[in-house]
């Protein structure tokens, strides 16, 4: 799969409680009318606590996963994303328990 280019590259699992960062989060993003979907990425990258973004159709704009110490840091990375991303609103689901899942992929001719 490396000599394909299947496999882009391995990355070190991080235990974000031993760090510190003991809730995690989904937030929900609706972007403000004419935000550049672009930029918003690029700002969001550099916003400590946010592990992956994700752009999506429906009715919201993007999706963040967080890690974040407490609520209270949970209320300030949101009052930054309104404050530095052009996000609108917001709608956030805390992360009880989360199972990776590494199943083998099926590829089809």
């Amino acid at each position: 799969m490396v000599a394909e280019g299947a496999v882009l590259g391995f990355e070190a699992r991080i235990d974000h409680a031993a760090l510190g960062l003991h809730l995690q989060a989904y937030i929900d993003i609706k972007l403000k009318s004419g935000t550049n979907t672009h930029e918003f990425e690029e700002i969001v990258k550099t916003i400590p606590g946010v592990l992956e973004v994700a752009l999506l159709t429906g009715n919201y704009d993007g999706l963040l996963r967080v890690a974040c110490k407490d609520q209270a840091h949970l209320l300030r990375l949101i009052d930054t994303l309104r404050d530095r991303a052009g996000v609108q609103d917001t709608y956030s689901r805390v992360i009880l328990h989360q199972t990776p899942v590494h199943a083998p992929l099926s590829v089809t001719e």
